[in-house]
């Protein structure tokens, strides 16, 4: 006879916990690329409204999205039984997000392959991170 151990629910501040690390991770990752982008001449691009993608917009970026991603994995626990399924679902909701973010950077005004390559590792270098947190650590 196997006995499963229920998981407990996380509380908001775990998971607001884990939030902050994968996007204090993800901010770390994305600074970095864009340092190394910056001098390798891909950054800053043009998107297709006229702005540059500069430092501010890619924090902002990493930090907006992520908290939405937060939330929703907050009221996935909520509302889905049990935590397992919840972050099972969470990964597929994350990762459908992820690839659709996927088209984004072919946006930019006059696409380079610099440009794009750096700017879809940026997106996976806030999406893994935060996705890691908070399934494993909230």
């Amino acid at each position: 006879m196997t006995t499963a151990i229920a998981s407990p629910q996380p509380t908001f501040a775990s998971v607001a916990r884990a939030a902050g690390i994968g996007i204090g991770v993800a901010i770390a990752i994305n600074v970095v690329l864009y340092f190394i982008a910056t001098s390798a001449g891909w950054l800053p691009a043009l998107t297709s409204m006229g702005t540059e993608i500069t430092l501010l917009p890619v924090l902002l970026f990493s930090i907006g999205p992520s908290i939405i991603g937060a939330l929703i994995y907050f009221a996935l626990t909520r509302f889905v039984k049990p935590v397992a399924r919840a972050n099972h679902t969470f990964a597929i909701i994350a990762s459908i997000a992820l690839i659709v973010m996927a088209a984004t950077p072919l946006g930019l005004a006059a696409p380079q392959f610099g440009n794009v390559m750096i700017l879809e590792i940026m997106h996976l270098a806030v999406g893994l991170p935060v996705m890691y947190f908070l399934t494993k650590h909230s």
